[in-house]
C-alpha cells in the first residue's frame, strides 16, 4: 500500500507520454479505481474505450466505477458490453453484477 502513490504518479507520467497506449491508461484506471478515485478512473477507462472499443476489461472497470458513483443506468451499458465481450472471465463477472442490479 505504501507504494501506491508512487505507482499512481508513475502511471500518470506514462499515460501522458503514451497517449495512444490503451494498456497504460487501463493500468492507471485500475489503480485509481482500487484506491477510491472513481471519477479519475472513469476518465481513464473512457480514454481506453476511445482508443479501442473492444476492451471488455475497460467496460467492466468503467461499469464498476459508475456503480460506485450511483450511476446504475450508465453502468449497465458498460457491464452489458463487458458481458458480451471476448474474455470469458470478465463476461462472467459482468453477468453476475448485472444480475444483482
Amino acid at each position: 500500500m505504501d507504494q501506491l502513490p508512487r505507482a499512481i504518479t508513475e502511471l500518470h507520467e506514462a499515460a501522458q507520454q503514451e497517449l495512444n497506449d490503451p494498456q497504460v491508461h487501463e493500468d492507471l484506471a485500475d489503480v485509481l479505481a482500487a484506491t477510491g478515485h472513481a471519477a479519475q478512473a472513469m476518465t481513464e477507462y473512457k480514454r481506453v474505450l476511445a482508443l479501442r472499443q473492444d476492451q471488455p476489461e475497460a467496460h467492466l472497470g468503467l461499469g464498476m466505477a459508475l456503480l460506485s458513483q450511483h450511476r446504475a443506468a450508465e453502468a449497465r451499458l458498460h457491464l452489458q458490453a463487458a458481458a458480451n465481450g471476448s474474455n470469458p472471465e470478465i463476461a462472467q463477472t459482468a453477468k453476475r453484477i448485472l444480475e444483482q442490479l
